[in-house]
This record gives C-alpha cells, sequence and structure tokens, in this order.
C-alpha cells in the first residue's frame, strides 16, 4: 500500500502518476513509487501532464476529458514540486505547445492562446461566429461576422489566409476538420445538421472536395486500429490509422477502447462504479465475442481501457483481467474491492472502495 487516500488513478506517463481523492491529488515517482507531492483540492475530476505542468480540473464530469471541459476550475502545478503556478475558471484545450484558452458565453467565443506554465497571453483571437483549432497544421480556423474564413497561425496569431468559399444555406455554421480538408457544416436550431452534408475544401488549395474519407475526429481504438467519425450523421468506423482507410464501420451502441477490441458496454453493476462489458469486437474480423461478458472497466478516462475487474469469489476480492493486444491475460485475485485502476509500465496501480492505493508488479513491460 502506497501514503495516502484516494478514488481516481490517472496514469499521466512513465514517470508520473496522479492519484485524485476527496481532499485534491496527490503524485507518484512511477521509479521506487515515493510520494512526490499533495496539492489540496475539492472535486478534482480530472489530470492532464503537459510539459513541465500538471493540470488539474475541478467540476463537471469525470469524462469530459479535454475537449469542451463543462464549467468548473483549471489549476496548473509545477511538475516536479507541486507549486500551484495558475487557476482559471476558463475552458482550457492543448494546443500544440500551448494552450486555448476560452468562455463560450455571449454570442460570440472569446478565445484567447496562452503560455501553459505561466498563462501569459500570446494572443487573442477577434471576434468570430465560430472557431476551430487545427492540430495538424498549426492553426486556428475562424469563421467571421461577413462570412470570411481566415486561418491564423497559431503561434503568432499572424493571419496566413483569408478566404470566401461558398459556405451552407443554414442559419448556423460549424467548422470541421480532416487530414487533408476544412469543412463547413451547417445546421439549424435544433442542431441537427442538413440533409446535404458537409461543404469540403482541400487544406491547401481550398478546391473543393468531396466527403469521402473525411474523418473529423480519430482516436486510438487498440488492436492498431482507429476510430474515426463523420461529419453530419457522425457514423463511427475502424479505420488503418496511417492510410485512413475504413476497415469496417462501428455499430450504433456505447463502446470504449481497449488494446483487446472496441468493448461495447452497458451500465454498472451493483458494487462497481463503472460500465459493465456486454461484449468485445474483435479487432482482426469484427466477430462480437462474449469472452469479457460481465467484467467491468477499471479506467475510465477516454483512454484504452487496460484493465478489468469482477467479483472475486471471496468476499470483498476482485479477480483481475489484463487486456494486450494478443488479447485478455488474467492477472488472478486480489483481497480488496477495486475502484480504479492503471498500468504504469509493469506496475498495476488501483484505487479501493476503502480509498487505499494499492501497487502490484504484473510480470512484464508493457508499451
Amino acid at each position: 500500500m502506497l501514503d495516502g487516500k484516494g478514488t481516481q488513478v490517472q496514469v499521466l506517463d512513465d514517470e508520473l502518476v496522479v492519484v485524485l481523492g476527496p481532499d485534491g491529488a496527490t503524485a507518484y515517482e512511477t521509479a521506487g513509487w515515493r510520494q512526490r507531492w499533495q496539492v489540496a483540492a475539492t472535486d478534482l475530476v480530472h489530470a492532464a501532464a503537459f510539459g513541465d505542468v500538471v493540470l488539474l480540473r475541478s467540476g463537471g464530469s469525470e469524462n469530459g476529458g479535454w475537449l469542451g471541459w463543462p464549467a468548473g476550475q483549471t489549476t496548473a502545478v509545477d511538475r516536479t514540486t507541486g507549486q500551484t503556478l495558475w487557476r482559471t475558471q476558463r475552458y482550457v484545450e492543448p494546443a500544440g505547445d500551448l494552450l486555448v484558452s476560452y468562455s463560450p458565453e455571449g454570442s460570440q467565443p472569446d478565445v484567447e492562446i496562452r503560455d501553459p506554465r505561466r498563462y501569459d497571453l500570446r494572443w487573442r483571437l477577434p471576434a468570430s461566429r465560430v472557431w476551430v483549432y487545427d492540430v495538424r497544421r498549426d492553426a486556428v480556423w475562424r469563421l467571421a461576422a461577413d462570412g470570411a474564413v481566415v486561418e491564423h497561425d497559431l503561434h503568432t496569431g499572424a493571419v496566413r489566409r483569408t478566404l470566401r468559399p461558398r459556405l451552407p444555406a443554414a442559419k448556423y455554421v460549424n467548422i470541421v476538420l480532416s487530414r487533408e480538408a476544412v469543412g463547413f457544416e451547417g445546421y439549424e436550431d435544433n442542431g441537427r445538421p442538413e440533409q446535404r452534408g458537409v461543404l469540403w475544401y482541400d487544406a491547401k488549395t481550398f478546391a473543393q472536395v468531396t466527403g469521402a474519407r473525411q474523418w473529423v475526429w480519430e482516436s486510438d481504438c487498440g488492436g492498431g486500429l482507429s476510430c474515426a467519425y463523420t461529419a453530419g450523421d457522425g457514423r463511427a468506423f475502424l479505420i488503418d490509422p496511417v492510410t485512413g482507410e475504413p476497415v469496417r464501420s462501428l455499430p450504433e451502441e456505447e463502446f470504449v477502447p481497449s488494446p483487446a477490441g472496441l468493448l461495447l458496454v452497458g451500465s454498472p453493476d451493483l458494487g462497481f462504479i463503472t460500465r459493465r462489458v456486454l461484449a468485445r469486437l474483435e479487432p482482426a474480423t469484427g466477430r462480437r465475442l462474449t469472452d469479457l461478458a460481465g467484467w467491468h472497466a477499471l479506467s475510465d478516462d477516454g483512454t484504452p481501457v487496460r484493465v478489468l475487474g469482477r467479483t472475486g469469489a471471496r468476499q470483498g476480492t476482485t479477480y483481475l483481467t489484463e487486456l494486450a493486444e494478443d488479447g485478455p491475460h488474467r492477472l488472478g485475485e486480489v483481497p480488496y474491492l477495486l475502484r480504479s485502476c492503471g498500468l504504469a509500465g509493469a506496475a498495476l496501480v488501483c484505487t479501493t472502495m476503502s480509498g487505499d492505493i494499492a501497487v502490484w508488479g504484473i510480470g512484464r513491460e508493457r508499451p
């Protein structure tokens, strides 16, 4: 057992694990499991490493991730010492080596580009109807009130291009991005995209292109594949992450990624706080397998699930299974009811239902 109490394990990288609890955050070095720092705070729901800064999120939803975090407070602390660097009530998102900070209130978004360590203002986006950060091109795109589309350099704010493409004939227009194109999606008051879809333009030439294989969101889904979504209808596909070619469509069911394939999930069972596995999709074939039905994901932060748990044979125990690309590996039974777990190299770090923090070696390093 480690010193300290907590409820949620956040493995930030190979060297640092943060455990969130009702009284704050505790950081541990994975080499020797020495406590590095503690930060007092209430209602912490998320932590992430950002260079030599750790960002701690208070309030809102545990599953909010970074994009579109609900209202609450972000606290930045020094990775080594835990010293508080700055706080903000604004939304923040990583943007390369900078932060995008914004308030969505009002008719026009108030967007700022800031330094992650000191929170110094680099530049402010002019008044716009909508905006989006472009990770692939280190840019910020915005739609001006007069219908002009403006591309800004992320680091300097300098205008790279001002364009006037044909836009959807709709009350509202969103900017959506894919690997090679910029799209404009029209929608009405109910938020539903127009039936005629999205108008797409090549990101380099701004010549109009088709919507085929224009993935507006991609994420690691394990098994060497990515999950990707289309604009407009929001359909989900498994794709080859290198070529962008679709492998197969995905069912319209709730799922979470894992190295052993997508896990189709439902509501938690009594005694667990995380979602119950209904089936998994085998990455190579897309077959629906039930070998993990009834197990529960022991991480729920949007990253691929690496550890599952289920009630043990004896009262107050938990069976564990690790998910790897070659399939599930049973890890055995531990004498605790577990709440949240993460894999840090060859170590399994878990919080128990009573708030204790435990670490087990699992025998071999994982990539």
